[in-house]
């Protein structure tokens, strides 16, 4: 049984100098993440550049990142696509391969939402569904309590990731209609100590400093809030440098490759360049203390 708390990180996904998935770069980094305190990884999702690979490259990123985490940590698989038979095709290689769960956004029709959350859990044998609640992938917004219903209706969603902001107030008014479905933080991490105080078990986020998250959303567990907010208010200008619009991703990749955890910073998204992005993050780097 999964325990959806701590942090679950999101993993990017490397490519080398001439644009190719970098196996070795990712092997790193995950190898990173769990030693960073990390309670579970998250392969294949929004950040990790997954609508920008073809079946070949997901299959040589979910099968990286399964033979190196080894079973250690339970690792949730990305699979969304607004086809609902897509994403079923997608569950039932991610179950096969050996995943642990299944992150599922919201399809663009929300009258379909308990349909296709069936159709794809039933695709990979009842795998867990953590059901991503992130209206800017395309879905429209839903209100808490259709999202709660379905929850409560389809067995298999065990957790929701909760990205429609302000994320505390949805996460409060979610736990009390479906006490049962973990809630966890997503959006880098910005709003993180706002999101555990309102309810979230921890947090399904990118950020090159994993191992900050972890520590946050641990004093929370423990009832250290002071401790909590303070290491917060340290990750802050690195939580807010990442979460510029448009650049974000380009931005966490050139810290984790200023951290030596992948080998690029290159992107299949199209992103605008930052000519001053790798001095940033420097300063980054060296101000969170963490600098190379």
């Amino acid at each position: 049984m999964i325990l959806y708390e701590g942090l679950f990180h999101v993993l990017v996904t490397p490519f080398d100098v001439d644009g190719r998935v970098d196996a070795q770069s990712l092997r790193r980094l995950v190898e990173f993440a769990v030693g960073a305190g990390a309670r579970g990884l998250t392969a294949l999702g929004v950040n990790g550049e997954a609508a920008h690979l073809d079946d070949h490259e997901r299959d040589l990123v979910l099968d990286t990142v399964l033979e190196v985490v080894g079973g250690r940590v339970p690792v949730v698989v990305g699979v969304s696509d607004p086809d609902t038979r897509v994403a079923a095709a997608r569950a039932a290689r991610a179950a096969q391969a050996g995943a642990a769960a299944l992150m599922l956004a919201v399809p663009p029709e929300v009258d379909r939402l308990r349909s296709h959350l069936e159709v794809v859990a039933s695709a990979a044998s009842g795998l867990d569904v953590v059901l991503q609640d992130y209206p800017a992938s395309g879905h429209p917004r839903v209100a808490a309590d259709v999202l709660a219903a379905a929850a409560r209706e389809v067995s298999s969603v065990r957790a929701v990731k909760a990205e429609d902001p302000p994320t505390p107030a949805k996460i409060a008014e979610f736990s009390g209609l479906a006490p049962n479905v973990a809630q966890l933080g997503g959006l880098g991490g910005l709003w993180l100590l706002w999101e555990l105080r309102a309810g979230a078990r921890g947090t399904m986020t990118g950020f090159a400093f994993p191992e900050a998250l972890a520590a946050i959303v641990a004093d929370a567990a423990s009832g250290d809030w002071e401790s909590a907010r303070s290491r917060y208010v340290d990750a802050l200008p690195a939580l807010v440098w990442e979460a510029q619009p448009a650049v974000g991703l380009l931005l966490r990749k050139t810290l984790l490759a200023r951290r030596g955890l992948i080998d690029t910073a290159l992107l299949r998204a199209p992103a605008p360049a930052v000519p001053d992005a790798v001095a940033q993050a420097a300063e980054i780097a060296a101000r969170f203390g963490r600098g190379a």
